[in-house]
Parts: structure tokens; sequence; C-alpha cells
């Protein structure tokens, strides 16, 4: 619910003050930019936006132990007009003006301390996602003006690498080179994404595609240019196939020149979609993946070896959880949380399953997947 205190009457009676009852009253400047005519709805724009600067400058004070600043940070600057508001025990206009093409508010409020404080509890990281290695592909449209330079593509990569990413875009032209490809992983086809996975040399590959176009807006001064862009994209894990998060965004520019309004209006989208997936990313509980949930896939093996198998695979020291993903009559895939790598996984199996009688070679493998068959023992 909207509380509108007129501030003399407040003052007079006692009920604000620059601290009240603990809490800490802060005076912050909102703007809401309008593309039309003025309407109510630019006001409270403007309104919601100087909410969210006094929150975001709470922030701190509020923030419990374990909880990312980031996450949470990005998080304000995403809330709506009736979610902002929960988090006062009340706020006042000090002014309100309209300016040509915009609208702006100052607001004083008092943040409810506890409520905000849980809120931001929920935004903890998962910062063992970021030891994965991870690949940007998002090729762009801009409608009627052909641009080389990946705006989007660029944007995003600034967002992960900031985020503390491991980032290897020395394959991102193979992958750009078959845009039908991201365009069948984006419709959830994701077989010849996984197919092409072994030369990218990533664990994580982000692909996407992003679009441009030069339209029309309200109290447009002469001689700029008003563009709107789009952008959709999808992290998947390249050796399962598993979406780890995935949106899309909009956003706008305005320029002297029509190629810059082009790119900036993508960069705006980027901007928005990249903490959008990086929030889902670092929230999600991703540590399987990252701690190394590599596969193992063992052919020729019987139920009880099968059996064998994952009881030995439990035992390896470093070795965190084992899951039965798929198996067949002769075949089993299975899912190893661990913190080594594959290939010590792999090594330290083969020893401890011919202690105990069984003889395993390794074939085919990749960096989160190996092949391994179960060869016969002798009659």
């Amino acid at each position: 619910m909207r509380i509108r205190i007129f501030a003399a009457l407040l003052v007079v009676a006692g009920f604000i003050s620059p601290s009240l009852h603990g809490q800490q009253v802060i005076e912050a400047l909102g703007v809401a930019r309008m593309t039309g005519e003025p309407s109510p709805k630019d006001q409270e724009d403007a309104e919601t936006d100087a909410l969210r600067q006094i929150l975001a400058k709470s922030l701190a004070a509020n923030l419990p132990d374990g909880a990312s600043p980031r996450l949470a940070a990005d998080a304000v600057k995403k809330l709506g007009p009736a979610q902002a508001r929960e988090f006062f025990t009340s706020w006042q206009i000090l002014r309100a003006r309209e300016r040509r093409g915009y609208c702006d508010a100052t607001i004083q409020g008092e943040v409810n301390q506890a409520a905000f404080a849980q809120w931001l509890g929920s935004f903890k990281e998962d910062d063992k996602i970021k030891k994965l290695r991870l690949l940007i592909a998002i090729p762009e449209t801009h409608v009627a003006s052909p641009l080389p330079d990946p705006a989007g593509e660029t944007t995003m990569i600034d967002v992960f690498t900031q985020a503390g990413f491991r980032l290897n875009q020395g394959e991102v032209a193979r992958v750009k080179a078959h845009p039908e490809i991201i365009r069948r992983a984006l419709k959830g086809d994701m077989v010849d994404l996984l197919k092409l996975a072994p030369e990218l040399h990533v664990d994580l590959v982000m692909i996407g595609e992003a679009l441009s176009d030069r339209t029309t807006a309200g109290n447009l001064a002469p001689g700029m240019f008003y563009c709107e862009g789009q952008i959709e994209a999808r992290l998947i894990m390249v050796d399962t196939g598993d979406i780890l998060a995935s949106g899309r965004a909009k956003g706008n520019a305005t320029h002297l020149a029509l190629a810059t309004a082009h790119k900036a209006a993508i960069e705006a989208a980027a901007k928005t979609l990249g903490n959008d997936l990086l929030r889902k990313l670092l929230a999600a509980n991703h540590g399987a993946q990252a701690r190394g949930s590599v596969a193992l896939v063992v052919n020729n093996v019987s139920f009880k070896q099968k059996v064998q198998l994952k009881k030995l695979l439990k035992e390896l020291p470093g070795v965190n959880e084992v899951a039965e993903r798929s198996s067949t009559k002769t075949g089993i895939e299975i899912d190893v949380t661990t913190d080594a790598a594959l290939e010590d996984v792999v090594v330290a199996l083969v020893d401890s399953a011919e202690q105990a009688g069984l003889k395993l070679e390794p074939g085919n493998t990749t960096n989160r997947r190996c092949e391994i068959e179960v060869v016969p023992t002798a009659p």
C-alpha cells in the first residue's frame, strides 16, 4: 500500500526524524524517462526509482552474513513499485517535477530493516560454478545497419569476467559459424551443439541471439535516432546438455549516430540479461556441476558389476556423490560428483577395480565424460 505522509504535519507531530525507533531516514532522487505525453505512471516510475535508490544506500547496513552484495544490489534494481514499497515503514515525497523527456521525485523514506534484511538473506552465491570454463557466442543482427562489432556478446563477456568466471573464447568462431545449431539449441534441440562440444574445450557455453531495430519515440530531439534491442540466451553444460539458466531482455538507446544507437540498445539489453543470468546461475544450487560432475559410461557390464562399480566409486577419495543416470542390459551411465579431475577418477577406479578382480579399459574421453569398457575375464 502506498503511504504518502505530509512532511510538515508529521515533523510537528514528531513522527519524522533523522532516526525513528533505531531506523535511519534516507533521502534520494529518482528519475523516469517519458516516451510520450506525461502520465501518472511516469511519476510512479520516478518514485519507485527513488525508493530503490534509498534501499541501495541502506543495503550494506542490512546485508546478512553470507549474502552476496552484488546479487542483492542487482535484485534491488529490479524491484517493482509494489515490492519496493513493502520494505518501508514510511516515506514521503519532498519534491516532484516534470521536465522535457523525463520526470523526477525526491523522496525521504524509513526502511523496514527487519523485512529488508530477511529478503537480502536469500541472495547467496554458489561460487564453485565459477570454476567452470565458459564460452559465450551470441550472433546479432542490426536491422538495416550491419555492424561487425558484437556488442551484446562483448557486454556479456564483461559481465561474467567481472564476476570472476573463467572465459575461453578460443573457439567462439567455430560456434558462430553454425547459426543453425544455435537456433536449434535455443529451441531445445541440443544434439548438434553437444556433438560440437568436444572441440570447444569448455565446460559451459552461453548461446543466444540479439537483434536491434530503429523505431520511433515521443519527445525525440531533431537529428536523434532511437533504437530498441532484444537479446535471448541460454547457459548450457556441454557434456550433458543441461540448461542452467536462460532468459531474454530488451533495451533501448538514443544517439546522434544510428550505428551507435543500434549498438547501445543491444548493450543495454545484454547488460540486463547478463546480470539476470548471473544471478540465476550463482543463486541456484549448481554445486554438483561446479565441483566436477563427470560422466562415466561403462559398457559390457553385468548387473552385479554395475553394483560393484558404484560401490568402488563411492569409496574413492575426493568423490562426493555417485548417481546412476541411465542403465541398459549391458551398459550404465554414472554421474560422479568430485573435486578431482576426470582423469584422476578414472585412474583410481581402474586400479581399485583391478584389485577387486575387475579389468576396465578406458576409451573415448572428453573434458567431463569418459567411456569405459569392461574387459571379459578369461574362462
